[in-house]
């Protein structure tokens, strides 16, 4: 995701990468304790992403610095891209939950049970829209 002028990306080296849009020269890099394969999401200065195949984790780091704010251990790995709607930050894992963390602190709000979620969750009127590997469409209405 390109936001404030930083393209901001996870590899599967296990860094996530804030490089200069303009010039290409590396900004910040962040090493996760395992692959990053789920897409960044940006909100409020803040770089959202998840993490794993062995040491699962969902990261909050400064969009300036790449520190970090705060990680959650997730029980299984996180493809799924994050999304973030008032605050709340939606995330799906492979161990069949959408999760929804508070943006700020980290701490968990709820989770809802699914199949495994690889796909990215969408927040839209008040609902979280997410696939899952159950076949199934969800549609949550937000609290």
């Amino acid at each position: 995701i390109v936001e404030g002028g930083a393209v901001n990306v996870g590899a599967h080296d296990g860094y996530v990468n804030a490089v200069d849009a303009s010039t290409g020269s590396l900004l910040w890099r962040y090493q996760a304790l395992d692959t990053v394969e789920s897409s960044p999401a940006v909100a409020g200065g803040v770089v959202y992403v998840g993490s794993g195949s062995v040491n699962n984790y969902v990261y909050a780091l400064d969009s300036s610095t790449g520190n970090l704010l705060w990680s959650n251990e997730m029980a299984a790995g996180v493809d799924s891209s994050p999304a973030v709607e008032d605050g709340v930050v939606y995330v799906g894992s492979y161990d069949g939950y959408l999760y929804a963390f508070d943006a700020p602190t980290g701490d968990l709000n709820w989770r809802y049970q699914m199949g495994a979620v690889f796909s990215s969750p969408a927040v839209e009127g008040g609902v979280v829209y997410v696939g899952s590997a159950d076949t199934y469409i969800y549609a949550i209405d937000l609290p």
